[in-house]
């Protein structure tokens, strides 16, 4: 899975560099139609309303596709680490459930839920997002989701 994982990222990564070259490249379209109409205003092809009313558009349209070029950069992968993080804590939790050691199990549980209640001879726990999906998953038939 982890190299799975690494895989994606490539792919994402390379995909993420074609889609902000993309969006720099309608940037560029954009400053070039801004520095025209400024060269039309100058040389009186158009009048001042309209070219205030066009520079704004367009100088709206430049922002836009810099937050997308942000939104990119800063959204792009930021699934991977989570998940690595999860599989190697999934990894973690069936060593640690083998050894049977109580205060390693303790600390692991600790890190992926709260609101822990031993009730009736029965341990109950609030999981986190992604543990309490897995609890639901067919791969894990002994968790009971809580």
């Amino acid at each position: 899975m982890l190299n799975e994982l690494d895989k994606e990222k490539i792919t994402a990564a390379q995909s993420s560099v074609a889609l902000v070259e993309k969006t720099r490249a309608e940037i560029n379209k954009t400053e070039t139609r801004l520095d025209n109409l400024l060269n039309d205003r100058i040389d009186g092809i158009i009048e001042k309303a309209d070219y205030v009313n066009k520079k704004d558009s367009l100088i709206k349209e430049k922002l836009d596709f810099q937050d997308k070029i942000r939104e990119i950069k800063d959204k792009g992968n930021n699934w991977l680490e989570p998940m690595r993080d999860f599989i190697l804590r999934s990894k973690l939790a069936k060593k640690t459930a083998d050894e049977g050691d109580l205060s390693e199990l303790k600390a692991f549980l600790k890190n992926i839920g709260s609101n822990f209640i031993l009730q009736g001879g029965k341990f109950e726990f609030l999981a986190q997002f992604e543990w309490e999906l897995a609890s639901r998953s067919d791969a894990f038939p002994n968790w009971h989701g809580w």
